[in-house]
């Protein structure tokens, strides 16, 4: 065997070896983390939990009192018991950072997802010198059936996860499907997936590093031939109407960021 075929054989090889590490790089995974809340606190230092978008997320959650946990944007709530291991599981298909919410001694299904503001109840004020944000969004169908990826376009406004101090104004933009509130953004482009066929209303938010409402919109529609089978994310929670109930006290104790794969 001559020089040229070794070499010949050895490049196959390689692009083999190549070709099977980005397959098994790129394959969605089960993820895991351990939450151990104390004194309304996540014990671990670390309170920021990375994923990749399509990854299995597996929320292995223990606590000294009893309540329940949200997740912003996702809209997702299980019941924690102080009597052991509580699991929440879910596939996250919604990329950008999403605020894990506790709330002491309430079951799941004991407080409303409607607040639009992620928790803030006040507009938010620009920084001496700033000028007013302006924003604006294009949507298209994604590559997959029940896709739809958006893309914004931003103008004197910085996408940061902390107030800087700087004259801008800064914080994160929020996504609305057809009124409904699918995920927090750190980055210009976001896709959401689980949405029907037919056309649909895709709204954005300014919001600054408190989740606080800049007053700024876009809309734009965007028409899918091929949808999901159902909106992925619409979920019967128990909630029925409580308008009449009081807000249970809430505390984020953690986030969850999913980054594109």
């Amino acid at each position: 065997m001559n020089n040229r075929v070794i070499l010949l054989i050895l490049g196959v090889a390689i692009v083999a070896v190549l070709a099977l590490v980005s397959c098994s790089e790129s394959a969605p995974e089960t993820v895991e983390f351990n939450l151990d809340i104390r004194n309304r606190e996540l014990e671990q230092e670390s309170t920021v939990f990375r994923v990749k978008n399509s990854d299995t997320v597996v929320l292995l959650i223990t606590s000294d009192e009893p309540g329940s946990l949200h997740l912003h944007g996702y809209d997702l709530e299980g019941a924690v018991s102080s009597e052991g291991a509580n699991r929440m599981e879910f596939v996250a298909d919604l990329e950008g950072r999403f605020a894990l919410a506790l709330h002491p001694g309430v079951g799941a299904g004991g407080h409303s997802h409607d607040d639009e503001s992620g928790g803030c109840h006040e507009p938010a004020s620009l920084p001496e010198g700033a000028n007013t944000p302006t924003i604006e969004v294009n949507a298209q169908p994604g590559p997959e059936a029940g896709e739809i990826e958006v893309g914004v376009v931003l103008g004197n406004f910085e996408l940061s996860l902390t107030d800087t101090g700087r004259p801008v104004a800064e914080g994160h933009w929020h996504l609305y499907v057809d009124g409904e509130l699918r995920g927090m953004y750190m980055l210009p482009d976001a896709k959401v997936s689980g949405i029907t066929a037919g056309e649909h209303d895709i709204m954005i938010r300014l919001s600054d590093t408190e989740h606080c409402y800049f007053g700024v919109d876009a809309m734009t529609t965007v028409t899918l031939a091929e949808g999901a089978a159902g909106d992925s994310m619409s979920m019967d929670d128990g909630h029925g109407d409580q308008e009449s109930l009081p807000e249970p006290e809430e505390t984020v104790i953690g986030f969850l960021e999913v980054l594109p794969r």
